[in-house]
C-alpha cells in the first residue's frame, strides 16, 4: 500500500480479493456493463443485508422509467418501491413493477402528481448475498487467496 499524508491508496485487483477490514471514505465497484457492450457501470455501495441496487427520482406523472440497464441487472421479483408525495398529500401508490419502469396511481380525482420514488431489487448476476454464518463456515467458503499456510 502507498501511503499519502493521513491517507492509504490501496492497490487494484483484478481478481477476488479477501480484506478482513476495509476502512474507505467512498466504496466504488465497477462492472461491465451489463446492455452497452465495451462499458463499464461504475457505483458506489449501500451496506445491507443483500447485493441490491438501487434508482431514485423525482416525478410527476404516472410513469417513471427506470435506469435502461435495470432489466438486465435487477431480479424483477425483488423490487420493492418507496413514493414520497412532494408539496401535497395525493394518496399515491405503486399501480404496477415492470421490468424497465414503475406505474404509479393515486386515489384522489384531479391532483397533479409530484413525488420523489426510490426502487430496490437484488442483483440478478450474482448469487444472493449469505449474510450470515458461523465463523467456520465463513473460513471454509472464503477463496484461496494463493498463500496457504499449510
Amino acid at each position: 500500500m502507498s501511503k499519502i499524508p493521513g491517507k492509504q491508496i490501496a492497490p487494484v485487483f483484478t481478481e477476488d480479493v479477501h480484506c478482513p477490514e476495509l476502512y474507505a471514505d467512498v466504496k466504488h465497484f465497477a462492472i461491465k456493463h451489463p446492455s452497452k457492450e465495451g462499458h463499464m457501470l461504475i457505483h458506489s455501495s449501500l451496506e445491507g443485508p443483500e447485493n441490491a441496487v438501487y434508482a431514485r427520482g423525482k416525478a410527476f406523472g404516472r410513469v417513471v422509467m427506470l435506469p435502461e440497464y435495470w432489466s438486465a441487472l435487477v431480479d424483477p421479483t425483488t423490487v420493492t418501491v418507496t413514493l414520497t408525495p412532494y408539496g401535497a398529500y395525493q394518496e399515491l401508490y405503486v399501480e404496477a413493477v415492470h421490468p424497465d419502469r414503475l406505474v404509479v396511481n393515486t386515489m384522489t380525482r384531479n391532483v397533479t402528481m409530484n413525488y420523489h420514488w426510490v426502487a430496490v431489487g437484488e442483483r440478478r448476476d450474482i448469487p444472493s448475498l449469505v449474510h450470515t454464518m458461523t465463523d467456520k463456515a465463513f473460513e471454509e467458503n472464503m477463496p484461496s487467496n494463493g498463500n496457504d499456510d499449510n
